[in-house]
């Protein structure tokens, strides 16, 4: 509480002085979005990394979901092939301390964070993709308690068609089309996908369809509005998700409709977002007998924001508002409801080269109560390329209801559980110069009440606790080089990234843990790209990865393309070396997988 004071002090002392010089020196091309201010890559003062759609699409992956493990720092548990089902990890946290998000808009779900990850979102949908690591409370309120990661959409001003198939192991098909185009002022976005196969194990079939369409009117110059509807229907073969040898069965419709206003003029911005989602879960126990045990849950949260955001020769300033309201309707856990309101602000400034940016996000959750989230960052430039840089900042996670009151056969919820908080801290330095980014950050997240089911012995149900406290210290080491031609030889892509994570457990009275306990500590990624010729390229991508006391695994991904005109042809191997491991659950994933297919555009 001595800490959170003085940063509140900080940032109102601070944000009041006003006498800086905003730095336009040495931009980047690159903006990423925080929140309420759009920041080039280069000024960002904490560790945020992007990965462009021209990298995306040169990776071997299949769905969205699939592209964040490649992400330095990033774990994804999933627990069946193509992204089914699977749940985010950033820095140690669990799935439901990751706040996930599309175009801004937050995928937050009431129930459980299991569903957070049901992306209605193709890849060739993406402009880009960016991870917040650390922290992102005072920018994006609570649950961003370990980090963020924004999927951003664009509609180009080129008109374009694309279609694409493809087919792998275990009959394994995918198909979707898409593209952009005008109608007098309007701009649209429109794709849509579907993917199926009979699994690679008992009961890991699924078939999956995605729809995703956005607008965009400039009704003058100075205002735009968008409207964006995505809809994902997952229906999935469950074995070994939650309980061993199962023969579970799952069906997951999820929907989002939202509605944004824009206004720029001169130096001053306004931001409006309304939206919608919907998520209907239906679990059954045994596939063939439903009658025995099975779960309906209907989820829905209506959001909307406000922000206002003024560039002046002294500072960037922004404040904004927001409001969410969760509804839940549930065979199993009930019908609840709960309102979250939150007021913010910040202010970005130079005082010549040293940055000085606090925040500040007040949140009232009418089933917690209020409280407060400052964060203060700060960064030195030695030079238009290096910099050094720090940040502290606090955060909250609710309980969701799953954790509060599921009643099954092996699990039950806990009322009593309190939201976990945490303190979090970040040191980095970044060289930033034309093709080469090299990021190093050693960090530290002193986290207390967390959750996670535990056991008080082994004939004992799985229950929910607030049963220790867990200091998070590690590093992160990352090198990126783009768009290298040396000699004979093109590297579109060279990327490197480990990260080592320390999780130091206060000593409690659990039998065992499900979740935290299997926390990521060392993870290597290496991804290369190299075009052959002008029409051949070839991607490779590889992980070494050990969590916790776990046995350590390694994955190589390999794909090769070829172009002819407007078609490309590309093989894709998934996990190359056969490689037997688990990510979450009690499910095993695929070995070894070989696939295929076509894109054509016009």
């Amino acid at each position: 509480m001595k800490l959170k004071s003085i940063l509140i002090g900080s940032a109102l002392c601070i944000s009041m002085q006003g006498i800086a010089q905003t730095d336009t020196s040495n931009l980047k091309e690159v903006v990423v979005f925080d929140n309420r201010i759009e920041i080039p890559f280069s000024k960002a003062s904490k560790s945020i990394e992007v990965l462009s759609a021209k990298k995306i699409e040169a990776l071997p992956i299949n769905q969205t979901q699939e592209l964040l493990p490649l992400i330095g720092s990033v774990d994804l548990r999933q627990r069946g092939a193509y992204g089914i089902q699977s749940d985010i990890s950033i820095r140690g946290g669990n799935f439901e301390q990751s706040l996930v998000m599309i175009n801004g808009m937050k995928l937050t779900d009431p129930q459980t964070g299991h569903h957070t990850m049901n992306l209605p979102l193709p890849l060739f949908a993406i402009k880009q993709v960016e991870v917040h690591k650390g922290t992102a409370a005072s920018r994006f309120g609570q649950n961003a308690f370990s980090g963020a990661v924004n999927f951003v959409t664009e509609i180009p001003e080129k008109n374009r068609g694309i279609a694409y198939a493809t087919a792998a192991d275990f009959s394994t098909f995918r198909i979707g089309a898409g593209g952009n185009f005008k109608t007098g002022k309007i701009k649209h976005l429109l794709f849509a996908e579907n993917s199926r196969s009979t699994g690679y194990r008992k009961n890991s079939d699924y078939n999956l369809t995605q729809v995703y369409y956005q607008n965009e009117l400039a009704a003058n110059q100075y205002n735009s509005i968008s409207l964006t509807g995505a809809y994902t229907q997952r229906e999935f073969g469950a074995g070994g998700f939650y309980v061993p040898n199962s023969n579970e069965y799952e069906e997951v419709k999820t929907g989002l409709v939202g509605l944004n206003h824009k206004y720029q003029k001169e130096n001053l911005s306004l931001k409006g977002n309304a939206y919608y989602r919907i998520n209907d879960d239906h679990y059954v126990f045994l596939r063939n007998a439903p009658e025995v045990f099975q779960n309906f849950h209907l989820s829905q949260t209506f959001n909307a924001d406000y922000n206002a955001t003024y560039n002046s020769k002294k500072a960037i300033t922004a404040i904004g508002v927001e409001a969410r309201h969760a509804d839940l309707e549930s065979t199993n856990l009930g019908d609840r409801n709960r309102t979250v309101l939150g007021i913010y602000g910040e202010h970005r400034m130079y005082f010549a080269k040293l940055l000085v940016h606090p925040a500040i996000y007040g949140n009232y959750n009418t089933d917690w109560g209020f409280d407060v989230f400052p964060s203060l960052d700060l960064a030195y430039e030695f030079t238009d390329n290096a910099s050094v840089y720090g940040n502290v900042g606090t955060s909250l996670r609710a309980p969701s209801y799953t954790d509060l009151y599921y009643q099954g056969r092996t699990n039950i919820g806990n009322v009593n559980l309190k939201p976990e908080e945490a303190i979090s801290y970040e040191l980095g330095y970044k060289f930033s110069k034309q093709k080469l980014l090299i990021n190093t950050v050693v960090f530290r997240r002193d986290a207390s009440k967390l959750i996670d089911w535990v056991q008080a012995d082994s004939l004992s149900p799985w229950q929910p606790q607030n049963f220790y406290n867990v200091l998070y210290q590690g590093a992160e080491l990352s090198f990126s080089l783009t768009d290298v031609a040396m000699s004979k030889i093109k590297l579109p892509e060279v990327y490197l990234s480990y990260t080592y994570i320390d999780a130091d457990l206060v000593e409690t009275a659990a039998f065992a843990s499900q979740y935290n306990l299997s926390n990521l500590k060392h993870q290597l990624i290496a991804r290369v790209t190299n075009k052959i010729t002008n029409d051949l390229t070839h991607s490779v991508a590889f992980r070494w990865l050990q969590r916790g006391t776990l046995p350590s695994y390694s994955i190589l991904d390999y794909k090769i393309s070829y172009n002819v005109d407007k078609l490309n042809f590309y093989l894709v191997l998934n996990n190359a070396l056969d490689s037997i491991y688990s990510e979450s659950g009690y499910a095993t994933m695929p070995g070894r997988v070989i696939g295929g297919g076509v894109v054509v555009r016009f």
